[in-house]
């Protein structure tokens, strides 16, 4: 009988961690938790369960009620219990967690109390930047405060990744973590395995399921503009890229999943829509051009897809760490007001 491994992912890019993890062999059995989900219906969860090349043992999805704080501390609560649950029934050799800060696996890391060896996998770009957090952020308070919400003990390391708990690191670029996370030991990600016949054939199941026809993406569309929060978006700055976009048809729009305004500033350009997450793109689009700010899609772009071509759009002149990071992955910083779309 094949020993157990439990691995807990909240995102889609855990999500492909997750799915590398458990590609990269046939030892383990793997037991996939999809946590704080907002429906029942969530579509990469369902197409990987009816997926023939789905390598993981058994899945579990478990959905978050956020209609009202009080439904949303109840799941949250009650999704803390049958992490648990599993752990007890399980007995995993490991467990793989995809952000040691989250509620529901802070709470599951106190209470197991170094039961059980616990490693982080990828949680995208504070994996290699340290957050820039407020003062009572993560501080005693908070995690008193969450234990009298929450009912369990809870201890929020003030970085990612760097719980005492964690033993091995799942990166994507090891070499690059940031200072808090040197003294663990690193494992690189290798996503050759995404581009396999295999989990393409997962991709496009993904596609036919939403209903999206991107076949434009592989004649009209040249390249994509991923665009952060709008609260990144100054009027100044939407300016900057309506004039530099003009007649610019051939690049595509994918705004950030709770962007409602930008598509009012592009009406003659087609929109990536939301259901469509950013690692689809890359990984089924290799030959498209990828601009955004100097961000966490970027790196996921570079690393998922490394034949991709990859620019960072430029604002300012400031030598900011976000632009040390991407030059450290050879993205290039074009500056806006000389790039040509």
């Amino acid at each position: 009988m094949q020993t157990p491994i439990l691995l807990i992912a909240s995102t889609t890019l855990h999500l492909f961690d997750a799915l590398i993890i458990a590609l990269s062999s046939q030892k383990y059995a793997f037991y996939l938790y999809y946590i704080d989900r907002d429906s029942i219906d969530d579509i990469y969860f369902k197409t990987l369960q009816n997926w023939e090349g789905n390598p993981f043992r058994e899945m579990t999805l478990l959905c978050s009620n956020k209609t009202t704080l009080y439904q949303k501390v109840i799941s949250k609560r009650r999704t803390i219990a049958s992490l648990i649950d599993a752990v007890e029934e399980l007995q995993p050799r490991s467990i793989i967690v995809g952000n040691d800060r989250k509620t529901e696996t802070a709470a599951l890391i106190s209470y197991l109390n170094n039961q059980y060896p616990i490693d982080y996998m990828d949680d995208g770009l504070h994996s290699y930047l340290l957050e820039k957090r407020h003062p009572l952020q993560y501080t005693f308070l908070d995690n008193w405060l969450k234990y009298l919400i929450y009912g369990y003990k809870i201890y929020i390391p003030p970085c990612v990744g760097c719980s005492s708990s964690i033993r091995y690191l799942y990166l994507y670029a090891p070499h690059l973590r940031h200072i808090k996370l040197k003294r663990k030991k690193a494992f690189e990600l290798d996503t050759s395995c995404l581009h396999t016949p295999q989990v393409q054939s997962w991709l496009k199941m993904v596609i036919n399921t939403l209903k999206i026809d991107l076949g434009a993406l592989h004649t009209d569309i040249q390249g994509v503009l991923f665009l952060p929060h709008p609260k990144m978006l100054t009027p100044t700055i939407y300016q900057k890229l309506q004039e530099k976009l003009r007649h610019r048809s051939h690049i595509a729009i994918k705004c950030h999943p709770r962007d409602n305004i930008s598509v009012t500033y592009f009406p003659s350009h087609k929109i990536i829509p939301q259901e469509l997450s950013a690692e689809l793109i890359f990984l089924l689009y290799p030959q498209l051009k990828v601009y955004s700010f100097a961000s966490t899609t970027l790196l996921m772009a570079k690393w998922l897809a490394p034949k991709l071509k990859v620019y960072a759009l430029e604002f300012s002149q400031n030598d900011t760490p976000m632009q040390k990071l991407m030059q450290q992955n050879h993205i290039p910083l074009l500056s806006i007001d000389t790039i040509d779309f």
